[in-house]
């Protein structure tokens, strides 16, 4: 099979997961704070909770990686970030981010080797992880903010 047929399927379906990981990630259910605050106010409206769907590969990924150290850990990152994703689609997540950006990386560099795309792959891999970094701090700054006026 010709590996430019390989690289591009696999371009695809990294694409495809990518976007259902965003979708996902974007009509996901509200945080449990705000579940708890909405429950003290009378203005709370009523909402029917969004069916979650997941891939059989997720699934997998997530009854595999459950309960070891390293899912723990990137369960917290990803609450501490707000994020509403499991640990699975994390990894589901770094795959697909390293595969794409390597694949970037080879194609812009000319198609001479595929080590080009090697510091593609690394690159990718370490997105989603700058990326929750980045959203955590977002989220430590918003509580900073309100922690002046819940103490008043």
């Amino acid at each position: 099979m010709d590996p430019i047929l390989i690289l591009w399927i696999g371009g695809g379906l990294a694409v495809i997961m990518l976007l259902i990981g965003v979708f996902t990630t974007v009509t996901s259910e509200r945080s449990v704070v705000q579940q708890r605050l909405g429950q003290l106010t009378d203005t709370e409206i009523k909402r029917e909770r969004p069916k979650q769907t997941s891939t059989p590969l997720t699934n997998w990924l997530n009854r595999r990686v459950e309960g070891t150290s390293w899912a723990e850990k990137v369960s917290r990152n990803l609450a501490r970030a707000d994020i509403k994703i499991k640990p699975g689609e994390y990894i589901a997540l770094l795959v697909i981010s390293g595969f794409f950006v390597g694949f970037v990386f080879w194609f812009l560099t000319g198609r001479s080797s595929i080590l080009l795309g090697i510091p593609g792959v690394g690159l990718g891999v370490m997105l989603p992880g700058m990326y929750v970094k980045s959203q955590q701090g977002k989220r430590l700054v918003r509580f900073n903010d309100q922690l002046g006026d819940m103490l008043n």
